[in-house]
């Protein structure tokens, strides 16, 4: 069931609780109709939870069906089939059997419980939580429907209101674990991420082999940063539920937060095998391969994820990033492509097609790209820095120099960005510029051994020959088998 709703096991249970008070009443009000007496001692009724307990949903269904037929005016035999329905997660004709069971006693409480239970099944939520709310007026005691208010209320993004009826609902029943996990869900959808942590371990507490309480501890742990915690939890539980395919996708990613990128592979693929229909694992995959250097099996995963999401502008995009890296220029560029011809404004993809251009000597595109890059995002440090360069192999250096200072504006302590600058400046004849530069990027990156020589050599220009040494010794002391560190 959904969260930790009415169980098909609970849902007879229900109904066998409910016969048992109507027999009892029986002995103190004899003159209750016929056919309520006769569904009673009926062996159809009488086989319903063997039946369910035995898990044969078909016979379940078929005798309920029967019940239904002979008892048209009992809302015990409506309720009956509505669980058989359930059972079979046909949840328009469970509908139908709750709403029939409902019409014939309008303060069944279990049945709005079951009720609500099929319409967040069929993300019917607005009606669920309204069967919900009938269901605990009736009976505000009713801990399980509480609970079942408060998922179908997470579900809506109402998440205040899901809170506060999962606090009712452990208030209730202290000691059950599926309105915790709930609580905890709804506290972390709040950003509430301790209390969310508090939650989650009561849930652990009071059910300690239940693979969801883990889960939900876990998710809660990541939330905060804890990988380490929430690594173990996951472990955990996996261990209980192998086939909970979110959980393999969440240790996947607290494995890659915490940089065991290849732990986080096996984790996602585990994902995939146990749901390959998911899109978004197989871009995760996809993310872990690239980071690994495995950039085929990168470019595979991004191939299944677009199978089924073929509109996702972003996997569009990765697929071109593996395959750029993987030296296919000309499949990135046709990714790249597709991923803007589904988001014209996709600042990302359109920096990636300029590099994708650079790397097949199309500068002209590229430098077409970066501009587009840049006019829709025109803060990007990076694209004034792949733009800058691209003027400065096409002799701009005016506009090679406008370009870099850009980008070091942006990002005063981009090294890479303030020695390009440099370089721009030298070849402009800027050469105080440049030095300024070429100091500025080995303050940020004192190893850059190029930027000592570059630096040695205006110096050398300026008529600095002192500082010219000791720039040609600095850089030899950072890669000492250079023997010659700069050039007259």
């Amino acid at each position: 069931m959904f969260g930790a709703g009415v169980t098909m096991s609970r849902g007879l249970l229900v109904l066998n609780e409910f016969a048992a008070k109507t027999t009892q009443a029986l002995k103190v009000h004899p003159h209750v109709p016929q056919d309520t007496q006769q569904i009673l001692a009926d062996d159809d009724f009488l086989a319903l939870i063997p039946a369910e307990a035995a898990g044969d949903t078909a016979e379940l269904l078929r005798r309920s069906q029967i019940l239904a037929t002979r008892y048209p005016e009992q809302p015990m035999a409506h309720f009956a089939l509505g669980v058989a329905f359930a059972s079979k997660k046909s949840w328009r004709e469970a509908i139908a059997a709750y709403g029939q069971a409902i019409n014939l006693k309008q303060d069944f409480a279990e049945a709005w419980n079951n009720l609500g239970f099929a319409l967040t099944q069929a993300r019917c939520f607005t009606d669920a939580i309204a069967a919900y709310e009938r269901a605990v007026d009736l009976k505000p005691d009713y801990a399980e429907a509480w609970h079942n208010l408060g998922i179908a209320l997470h579900q809506s993004a109402r998440n205040d209101d899901a809170v506060a009826a999962h606090e009712k609902a452990v208030r209730l029943r202290a000691d059950d674990a599926e309105a915790w996990c709930g609580l905890c869900a709804a506290l972390g959808a709040l950003g509430r991420h301790e209390e969310a942590i508090d939650a989650g371990q009561r849930a652990v507490k009071f059910k300690p082999h239940s693979a969801s309480a883990r889960h939900k501890l876990a998710s809660a742990l990541l939330r905060v940063g804890r990988v380490e915690d929430a690594m173990a939890a996951f472990q955990k539980s996996l261990e209980l539920d192998p086939e909970n395919s979110e959980a393999w996708l969440q240790l996947g990613e607290a494995c890659s937060r915490a940089r065991r990128l290849e732990q986080a592979v096996v984790a996602l693929r585990k994902a995939v095998m146990v749901d390959p229909d998911d899109a978004r694992t197989w871009n995760h995959l996809g993310i872990a391969c690239g980071q690994t250097g495995k950039f085929d099996d990168a470019i595979a995963a991004f191939q299944e994820s677009l199978k089924l999401n073929p509109n996702d502008p972003n996997e569009w995009n990765n697929l071109g990033n593996a395959s750029s890296l993987a030296g296919n220029v000309n499949y990135a560029l046709a990714a790249y492509q597709k991923a803007l011809a589904l988001k014209p404004d996709f600042a990302e993809a359109w920096h990636n097609l300029g590099s994708a251009f650079h790397k097949a000597a199309q500068h002209d595109d590229a430098i077409a790209a970066y501009q587009q890059a840049l006019t829709i995002n025109p803060q990007a440090a990076v694209s004034w820095r792949n733009l800058g360069f691209l003027h400065h192999q096409s002799g701009c250096s005016d506009d090679a120099i406008a370009a870099f200072q850009r980008a070091v504006t942006l990002k005063p302590d981009y090294a890479d960005a303030w020695y390009q600058l440099g370089v721009a400046c030298d070849h402009a004849d800027k050469t105080a510029d440049a030095i300024a530069a070429y100091e500025r990027a080995l303050a940020l990156r004192p190893d850059d051994t190029v930027a000592w020589k570059e630096l040695s050599a205006a110096y050398l220009k300026a008529g600095r020959s002192s500082d010219a040494v000791t720039a040609s010794h600095n850089a030899v002391k950072v890669k000492p088998d250079e023997t010659v560190a700069w050039k007259a």
